[in-house]
């Protein structure tokens, strides 16, 4: 379930301010059944696992994630996002109308967030290369000694993706984790699926399903922007949307 926030979360990477009852809420993806690509690569849970989050309110998706990591790595450049650590979330936002369709149309989207040589990176892709969403999202990125690993804190327009949520509305989407250990090779080393199944990248039918509650009031501040710079891994920046074709 998506818990609503009125207050606008601030994107710091901090989730002291995330509602309660969002975070009681919060999804594990932590298990041997749950890696789909490069299993033999997996290490188990101190290679990489996750515990994730989601929000709402009038005017934006949020996502948060807690991710253990033994080796962050960060480095490659934003075309290959999707080889550095990170996470991918993906919505299908009319899931009512088209839940049996396996390929990805206008109401289908995937995000990738992640660190990479131009600093904190977002990068959205859609199928709907002629008139693709447009607009600007905010993310955190930060390491965490605790864990260890690094806070992931996102967030999306509703314009971007045609949303209007309502208590009751149910949209398919999903939650990846991407692991690299290896900063020297160019491809994916390993991928987490919060529903198990594989490709999401492409096919839709491989989604969950996401419940919007209404009514989880919290204190927060209003969302504040600071410039990234190219290798900081402790701020968070503004990615512009900018339509490629879906990519693992």
């Amino acid at each position: 379930v998506c818990y609503q926030t009125r207050p606008p979360i601030k994107i710091d990477g901090i989730l002291t301010d995330w509602p309660p009852a969002a975070r009681a809420a919060g999804q594990v993806i932590n298990s041997s059944a749950q890696v789909v690509f490069g299993g033999k690569l997996w290490d188990g849970v101190t290679d990489s696992q996750a515990r994730f989050y989601t929000a709402w309110d009038n005017t934006c998706f949020y996502l948060a994630a807690e991710i253990t990591d033994n080796r962050i790595i960060g480095e490659l450049s934003p075309d290959k996002i999707y080889c550095n650590d990170g996470i991918e979330v993906y919505f299908d936002t009319a899931h009512n109308e088209d839940c049996t369709t396996a390929t990805y149309n206008t109401d289908d989207f995937q995000f990738i967030a992640a660190n990479t040589s131009a600093g904190v990176t977002v990068r959205g892709y859609s199928a709907a290369a002629v008139n693709p969403p447009a607009g600007k999202y905010l993310a955190a990125i930060i390491p965490d000694s605790k864990l260890p690993g690094y806070v992931v804190e996102l967030a999306i327009p509703l314009a971007e993706l045609n949303l209007a949520p309502q208590p009751g509305l149910i949209i398919g989407f999903a939650v990846n984790v991407n692991d690299d250990d290896d900063p020297a090779a160019e491809t994916q080393e390993t991928q987490t699926a919060w529903t198990a199944q594989p490709n999401c990248f492409n096919n839709p039918l491989m989604f969950g399903d996401l419940m919007f509650i209404g009514g989880a009031d919290i204190p927060a501040a209003g969302l504040v922007i600071t410039e990234n710079k190219p290798g900081e891994f402790d701020k968070f920046t503004i990615g512009n949307y900018v339509y490629v074709p879906p990519k693992t």
